[in-house]
């Protein structure tokens, strides 16, 4: 059961209120409180579970008011029609000629011939009429017309974060399963274990927002979704597998229909357009002349050079570049701290800020880390004694070096200092040189009740060091701490400091790191598997500042 404030602070966030709007109007001492804190307080309100269900609840009867039967429509206006001809009707038999009640006959006549399919458009459908004017913001209201009309085939939607690409692709998706049997969907990303919280979880909120979630039956294994209306289903695969001629692709047929919309998520991460070439070839097949629609959603790669920024350059038949940007979603889509995240970084890094934001491709290399930002250089005695917010990562070894990474953090000035490094290979590597290592260091340093923050898969290391008396901890590497969001963040920073004196590897691996190039020449979004071993253990030093949105 929520407090009244809590009912009140979802009642206005239904409302359109803002989050900072809606926690000041729910709770009146918060006026004198810091927008900061304000901001703070509603985070942490509906990130609880009782809250975020009933934001949930009222959000999806709000989407209900937005959505229409087509037949309800189409009812009201042949009643109109009716009541129109009856009245001139009667009119006429006195001798009268009512213009007005014969001009609105004739009106929603011509309306109705209008809207009503023929049977060959829709054969066996169930269309319906969203409102979109509400589901999509205003940088896809034209490129939805396009869609509607299927002007063109392959769509794709590129722009930084918060520009409502994916939201919007996932829209047109349901609005198009739910409105005609035979037509089904296929979402993918790179990597399977990224669909549950990408792709699928999109189409499942883009559903609550239309009113249309208990239409759908949300299986987990196989990860699909089915209509029940319609028997339309939405399947999710990953690119796992680079050839899909080997693939489970190359066997999906649906029971019912053909597959009319397919959707790569985070295009950029795909191995190039040869292979969105082939995915299509592959599963857009069976429906005739029926019409299909192939979407593609990226933030432009901060390399011109990546095969999808080179490729969206290239003009095609059948093909439309769509841009957008964040600042024209409505803002409280997005919530006013993703406003000051992204201000906050147009100041500190605007670089950073255009390519993420912006949506540009600021660099023309490969390099993983932009290196206008890495400072290789000695620190002096003078800088060290400064810093004093610091942190330790820490990279299992096996095949690769282990590596023990000391860092320190100037927030206020965004610079990451690489201080220290140890590395070992080998038998070196193991538990039980590596331990004692760390104690040594960790005492020269006069931090031995530091946390050090470990790969988190590296689970006998982290338990062989916590009964060694280390503070060995788990550096996750999901969500906020995932690889690409640890790249995300160090490219945000203002400056990487790094001393090759101390920390040679690091010295040596923060300019050179490459993302993954394919025998073609693209360039892709996909790390690489060697040589980013300081890399990965600054990722897990700074996962303690990362979790925090510092």
């Amino acid at each position: 059961m929520l407090t009244a404030p809590q009912e009140k602070y979802c009642q206005a966030r239904a409302r359109g209120l803002s989050q900072r709007q809606a926690y000041r109007e729910a709770y009146p001492k918060s006026a004198k409180w810091k927008d900061s804190a304000v901001d703070s307080q509603a985070c942490r309100l509906e990130a609880l579970p009782k809250v975020s269900a009933r934001l949930a609840e009222l959000q999806e009867a709000a989407a209900k008011e937005a959505v229409a039967s087509r037949a309800a429509v189409i009812d009201r206006m042949a009643a109109l029609n009716a009541h129109s001809a009856k009245i001139a009707v009667e009119k006429a038999r006195r001798g009268v000629i009512d213009k007005d009640a014969v001009k609105a006959m004739v009106d929603t006549s011509a309306k109705l011939l209008d809207v009503l399919p023929e049977e060959r458009d829709n054969p066996g459908g169930a269309l319906r009429v969203y409102d979109f004017g509400r589901l999509l913001g205003r940088a896809f209201v034209d490129v939805h017309r396009d869609i509607a009309e299927h002007a063109h085939e392959e769509y794709w939607f590129e722009g930084g974060r918060g520009s409502l690409k994916s939201s919007t692709i996932a829209t047109e998706i349901v609005g198009g399963v739910t409105s005609a049997e035979g037509r089904n969907a296929l979402c993918m990303r790179n990597r399977t274990n990224k669909l549950r919280t990408s792709v699928y979880a999109e189409i499942k909120k883009a559903a609550r927002r239309m009113g249309v979630a208990d239409e759908f039956t949300w299986g987990k294994s196989p990860l699909q979704t089915t209509h029940k209306p319609t028997g339309n289903v939405i399947y999710f695969f990953g690119a796992d597998n680079i050839n899909p001629e080997d693939s489970p692709l190359k066997g999906l047929t649906p029971e019912e229909g053909y597959i009319a919309y397919v959707w790569f998520e985070e295009a950029s991460q795909f191995p190039g357009y040869n292979y969105i070439r082939n995915v299509k070839q592959t599963v857009l097949r069976g429906g005739g002349d029926l019409p299909t629609w192939t979407f593609l959603s990226y933030n432009p790669p901060i390399s011109v050079n990546a095969w999808v920024n080179r490729e969206s350059r290239e003009p095609q038949d059948g093909r439309l570049v769509h841009r957008s940007h964040w600042t024209d979603a409505p803002r409280e889509w997005l919530g006013d701290a993703f406003v000051a995240v992204a201000e906050a970084l147009r100041k500190r890094n605007p670089k950073a800020y255009r390519h993420e934001y912006d949506g540009e491709a600021t660099g023309t290399g490969a390099n993983v880390i932009d290196p206008e930002i890495i400072e290789v250089r000695p620190i002096t005695d003078e800088e060290r004694d400064a810093l004093d917010n610091i942190s330790h990562g820490v990279d299992a070894g096996s095949v690769h070096p282990w590596v023990h990474m000391r860092v320190a953090y100037d927030v206020d000035e965004g610079v990451l200092w690489l201080l220290d490094e140890d590395t070992a290979t080998g038998h070196d590597a193991h538990d039980t040189k590596t331990a004692p290592l760390l104690a040594e260091r960790l005492e020269q340093f006069g931090e031995e009740d530091a946390d050090l923050w470990c790969d988190s898969a590296a689970k006998g290391m982290i338990l062989y060091y916590r009964q060694q008396g280390l503070n060995a901890r788990k550096a996750y590497k999901q969500g906020v701490n995932s690889p690409a969001e640890r790249v995300r963040w160090l490219n945000r920073l203002a400056k990487i400091v790094i001393n090759p004196e101390t920390c040679p590897m690091a010295a040596e691996q923060f300019p050179a790191l490459e993302y993954v190039v394919t025998p073609a020449g693209d360039i892709t979004e996909t790390l690489p598997k060697v040589n980013d071993d300081t890399i990965d253990a600054v990722g897990y030093a700074a996962s303690v500042w990362i979790r925090q949105g510092l």
